[in-house]
């Protein structure tokens, strides 16, 4: 779980681990903005690498003057690797979503996928790349968020050195090469270099000249060697609606079928029971 590895993911679904191992020290990282600003999208994914990670999380839709509404997911990841990288997601509960799924399968260098699988219709349908701004069930995360995202997509420019809750972090500004790529003409990223985590991602969707939406990590622990997300928020700061995901259980490094991240599999939730946290 940005990403998450050969991406920088645009959110928090993805991107929900790092590997607590040396990063580049940031005097040595190149002077000129753009090579200084690739260089750290680049580390941000390198620690984010887990071969096969599955997730247990709850989400929490938050609306003013609306009682807040839960769900739980799992979340199966595959890394790039002799396979494309992919992602399923599935929700557990409650009745009126559980079975709901999305697969994603591709690194977003070349050609990647995305279907969804509605239970109640017993229909499974691709997501064009039209849709990629569309919510998620709801939620906060649109389908782009979800899908990975090629480091090579983007021009990533270094812009100042800032304190977050007394953390130092590196401010980069990513834009996309073709502004048909995305649906956010850009992104500001703080990323803290000492966890190597992104504590702040601002989303600045096509025509905006304040950023839409935004996520922050706001809870993070320490687990083997891990520095694991146990709470992140994204806000749509247009409309004032949340998504909190707080993590529940997760297990690393486990032998999932790659049988697992097939449209098959996306129809059927039992072919994954076995590997939940």
């Amino acid at each position: 779980m940005n990403g998450i590895r050969h991406l920088l993911l645009a959110a928090g679904l993805l991107l929900a681990v790092a590997v607590a191992e040396a990063g580049p020290e940031t005097g040595s990282l190149p002077g000129d903005p753009e090579q200084r600003g690739r260089a750290l999208a680049q580390a941000l994914v390198q620690h984010h690498q887990s071969e096969r990670v599955v997730w247990h999380q709850r989400m929490e839709l938050e609306a003013e003057g609306r009682a807040v509404r839960v769900r739980e997911l799992y979340l199966y990841r595959r890394n790039a690797g002799e396979a494309p990288a992919a992602t399923l997601v599935r929700f557990s509960s409650p009745p009126e979503i559980a079975g709901t799924g999305l697969l994603s399968v591709g690194d977003g260098a070349d050609e990647s996928n995305q279907w969804v699988y509605l239970p109640a219709r017993r229909m499974t349908r691709r997501v064009p790349t039209g849709r990629q701004g569309g919510r998620f069930a709801g939620s906060d995360f649109y389908y782009e968020d979800l899908r990975d995202r090629h480091v090579d997509l983007d021009v990533h420019r270094w812009r100042s050195t800032e304190v977050i809750d007394g953390q130092e972090v590196e401010l980069i500004e990513s834009l996309p090469v073709d502004p048909d790529s995305s649906v956010y003409q850009r992104r500001h990223v703080w990323i803290d270099t000492e966890r190597w985590l992104p504590l702040r991602i601002d989303f600045y969707r096509q025509g905006e000249q304040t950023p839409g939406k935004r996520y922050t990590i706001t809870e993070v622990d320490k687990q083997d060697g891990r520095w694991v997300i146990m709470e992140s928020l994204m806000e749509d700061l247009v409309d004032r609606h949340r998504t909190r995901l707080v993590t529940l259980g997760w297990r690393f490094d486990v032998q999932l079928p790659d049988l697992l991240f097939t449209p098959r599999a996306l129809e059927d939730a039992a072919v994954e029971l076995r590997y939940r946290p």
